[in-house]
């Protein structure tokens, strides 16, 4: 069962940082909660139309919790909500097999579309997946990479595309999942045709283009969460800056292929713990100052770099180790003590373990001007405080594991000075699920818990006379 092949490689995980727990729970007893999250999950698909999903969901849940409790107690463990490697793999084996990906394993770079069920919107996209992806011993780590503008559609775009990919990633397709978003798929007649995203990734369009793109691997793939990489190549570089720095909760690490490294308007401070990679090609020429952007002072990452001779986008083979070895060493923290972020997106108001229900913004105000909305946090875990200030946000929902705090004892969170919560905040499977599934944290995260802070001082600074 794949379910006891992941585990396998989970006994390691404290020895590489990981944050996250393994319970003593056998892999074959985890094996049995995997149809019990698929149903569940199941019926919330179609819990809108169909009566009957209600029972369903709650059957699944039923047994879950059966199985939960016997699990643990064969285990002679308690609180197995707290072990959340264990919910890790579980989640990642209960997706449903998606045939036509299985068909394509091994075989390079292929195109795979993605529809949106309720919006009936179609993004198109290029995907290999390694041909041991189903036997894995864990899940694979994935490339998400953005392409340029090329002006190609349809088979002329996929070709070049899947030959850029090729020669960006080489020996790294057999290691690696690489998904790389085309565009919209454009219905023709009965067929439908690829199409380029207009404008940049970081455009609107462009961001739903990405979002949908990346639902083939929230829905349809099993992977790493804590490995998850953007790459942007060329002229697209910086939109994988600004992707990752507006949306920091998902990726372990970004990669600027001679791309522009942007100014001040860039949000680098939300790149807290997130490393960035820069591959300075000589055939690009972009002429980076990358000293000037490693002395900035809003930066709490770290910068790599790598000089190619030739170009990024095809490099050599002591750069493309020199790849391999970053992306070895680079893992995303799934339960960050600290984080800065400054809204890169007002539409999208999550970030790691924070999501703001409210902000108040004054009209023309800029990310950089010191009114604009904004939380950093603190994670004493010593004391099991939470430490919170925030500009021009008032309210928000706090999401809780036993990564982040000890659920056992007592909790303090603290906001802008105040003691807004104390007291402790009970585990709850059917909050798990249903939070991952609704995607309610923003970062495909696991949560058993959380806490609804309001009436939050807006702590708006002075004006400097």
């Amino acid at each position: 069962m794949i379910v006891a092949t992941l585990l396998m490689a989970l006994a390691t995980a404290a020895a590489t940082g990981e944050p996250l727990a393994r319970s003593p729970i056998a892999a074959r007893d985890l094996e049995k909660f995997t149809p019990d999250v698929a149903s569940y999950f199941a019926a919330l698909d179609t819990e809108a139309t169909d009566k009957d999903a209600l029972a369903r969901k709650q059957k699944a849940l039923e047994s879950l919790e059966k199985n939960l409790l016997a699990a643990a107690k064969k285990a002679k463990t308690e609180q197995p909500l707290k072990y959340l490697a264990d919910w890790d793999v579980v989640f990642e084996a209960a997706k449903p097999e998606n045939k036509a990906l299985k068909n394509q394993l091994g075989k390079g770079f292929v195109r795979h579309d993605f529809t949106d069920v309720w919006t009936e919107r179609s993004v198109a996209c290029l995907i290999s997946m390694p041909a041991t992806y189903a036997k894995a011993e864990s899940p694979l780590p994935v490339i998400v990479a953005l392409k340029p503008v090329l002006s190609l559609s349809g088979e002329a775009l996929e070709h070049k595309v899947a030959e850029m990919a090729t020669a960006a990633y080489g020996s790294l397709l057999e290691t690696h999942i690489v998904l790389v978003p085309l565009g919209p798929a454009i219905k023709n007649n009965k067929t439908a045709e690829s199409a380029e995203v207009e404008g940049t990734w970081f455009t609107e369009g462009g961001q739903v283009t990405f979002f949908t793109a990346l639902r083939v691997l929230l829905e349809q793939v099993r992977f790493d969460r804590s490995r998850l990489f953007l790459d942007g190549w060329g002229d697209s570089g910086l939109d994988a800056v600004r992707l990752a720095s507006s949306f920091p909760s998902w990726f372990g690490g970004v990669i600027n292929r001679s791309g522009e490294t942007g100014g001040p308007d860039v949000l680098y401070e939300n790149l807290t713990g997130i490393p960035v990679l820069y591959i300075d090609g000589k055939t690009e020429a972009r002429g980076a100052d990358l000293e000037a952007l490693k002395a900035r002072t809003d930066l709490h990452s770290e910068i790599s770099v790598l000089s190619e001779p030739g170009s990024a986008l095809a490099p050599s083979a002591d750069v493309s180790k020199g790849l391999a070895d970053w992306l070895g060493k680079s893992r995303k923290d799934l339960a960050p003590a600290v984080i800065h972020y400054r809204f890169g997106n007002l539409n999208y108001q999550a970030v790691h373990w924070l999501r703001a229900t409210d902000t108040r913004v004054r009209v023309n105000a800029k990310p950089s001007d010191k009114d604009f909305p904004r939380i950093e946090a603190h994670v004493d875990k010593g004391g099991n405080k939470i430490t919170l200030e925030t500009v021009n946000v008032p309210s928000l929902y706090v999401f809780l594991n036993d990564a982040i705090v000890d659920l056992d004892k007592e909790i303090v969170i603290e906001v802008n000075g105040k003691q807004m919560f104390k007291g402790k905040v009970k585990r709850s499977l059917a909050y798990l699920l249903e939070n991952r599934y609704r995607g309610n944290s923003g970062d495909y995260g696991l949560y058993v818990g959380e806490r609804l802070l309001s009436e939050i001082d807006l702590n708006v600074p002075a004006k400097t006379p």
